[in-house]
């Protein structure tokens, strides 16, 4: 036997068993599971897939509004600039696997006059995501009501938006949990007298295991 065939047969199996060590080090055996916690002010509902691999979160009440500027004798001056809203939930799962791989999707609608900005982070896992508030080709899928509820209050042209991330998860604990959290951001330009306002809503976050 050659010292190049030993050599090249070396080779292979530790490449194998890096192979075998990733594969167990991020896993997709993982699932949700249930209560979820969510802070009492935050309407919502959940839905787990039997298999456990996916769920489902609708709110009804994850909103942040400004109103636009109004321009009297006394000028624009201690108007609300900004408003914001931070929340997190807590989604239970369990693994054998030293990681998981989490998809996310979520969906929602912004509307923004002139002078205002909008801007929704989503904080999981081992990711923090600055969700794309564009209009996407598709057409979104509400699975809630929340929009139906606002867009009569709002004066601008609204967005629906839908954007997907990754994330990965260390479920060490003796009850691990995912742990997400939502920023919502609704800003004007102080320096414009006449800078409108915005309405920015999440709609829906859905989970799935794997890829």
């Amino acid at each position: 036997m050659s010292k190049r065939f030993v050599l090249c047969a070396g080779l292979l199996m530790v490449g194998l068993f890096t192979l075998a060590l990733r594969a167990e080090e991020v896993g997709s055996g993982g699932t949700f599971g249930k209560p979820v916690t969510i802070p009492t002010n935050v309407g919502y509902a959940v839905n787990v897939s039997d298999d456990g691999k996916a769920m489902g979160v609708i709110f009804d009440n994850v909103v942040v509004d400004l109103s636009a500027t109004t321009t009297s004798q006394r000028g624009t001056q201690n108007q609300t600039s900004i408003q914001t809203k931070l929340f997190t939930l807590l989604l239970p799962c369990k693994s054998d696997d030293k990681t998981l791989s989490v998809t996310a999707d979520v969906r929602g609608f912004v509307s923004t006059d002139q002078g205002a900005r909008a801007r929704l982070i989503v904080c999981a896992g081992d990711a923090t995501h600055v969700v794309k508030l564009t209009a996407t080709k598709e057409e979104v899928v509400f699975k809630g009501s929340c929009k139906e509820k606002l867009v009569e209050e709002s004066d601008g042209e609204d967005i629906d938006f839908q954007d997907r991330f990754r994330f990965k998860l260390a479920p060490k604990a003796e009850k691990p949990v995912c742990q997400v959290t939502l920023v919502l951001v609704l800003e004007r330009d102080t320096d414009e007298a006449d800078s409108g306002g915005g309405l920015l809503a999440v709609d829906s976050l859905d989970f799935s295991i794997g890829d």
